[in-house]
């Protein structure tokens, strides 16, 4: 009778087969988690940003904000005037304007367009829409329906659209609570 010293070569590659399997899975499954991380901090951020929006519409403006209560902020206020924006949104957790994959001070970009109504299967809600590009939407409304774009309109609600990865064809929005 022969004894064995060692691992036939067939055991070795199923052994083998099998971390690679084991390491394939893990791997994937890591992915899947960070990428609903990132998504569930979009989702938290646009939060955020819209309660905070909401408070200040009910209770009014810092003074170094230029906008008077039961009014949201203008596209010009909120994307283009950096100390207005630093000023409604200074209360937040450092990062909350920020997208979780992007290394820019802000990923609220303006809406260019407004659609209303229903939208037909495969209309845009938005332009831009959200993407890897354009993390944050905002789209303020006026009274008369148009979009709020310069401080002259009065704008009482809003959309703020976000970006999932997980899915990325389709524009996640929150409102806000006045309208």
């Amino acid at each position: 009778m022969a004894s064995s010293r060692g691992f036939t070569l067939i055991e070795l590659i199923i052994t083998i087969t099998v971390m690679l399997i084991l390491a394939v899975l893990a791997v994937v499954n890591l992915r899947s988690t960070q990428v609903n991380s990132r998504d569930n901090d979009r989702k938290s951020d646009v939060e955020s940003i819209a309660r905070r929006l909401d408070s200040l519409y009910k209770t009014g403006y810092p003074s170094t904000v230029a906008l008077t209560q039961y009014t949201y902020p203008s596209q010009a206020t909120v994307v283009d005037d950096t100390t207005s924006r630093q000023a409604i949104f200074s209360v937040l957790p450092a990062g909350t304007l920020v997208d979780p994959l992007s290394s820019s001070t802000s990923s609220i970009v303006k809406a260019t367009s407004l659609n209303t109504g229903l939208l037909s299967a495969g209309a845009t809600p938005v332009t831009p829409f959200p993407s890897s590009s354009y993390p944050y939407v905002y789209q303020p409304i006026s009274t008369t329906g148009a979009l709020c774009t310069t401080t002259a309109l009065t704008c009482r609600s809003f959309n703020l659209y976000y970006w999932s990865e997980s899915t990325p064809t389709t524009a996640t929005v929150v409102k806000s609570i006045y309208r």
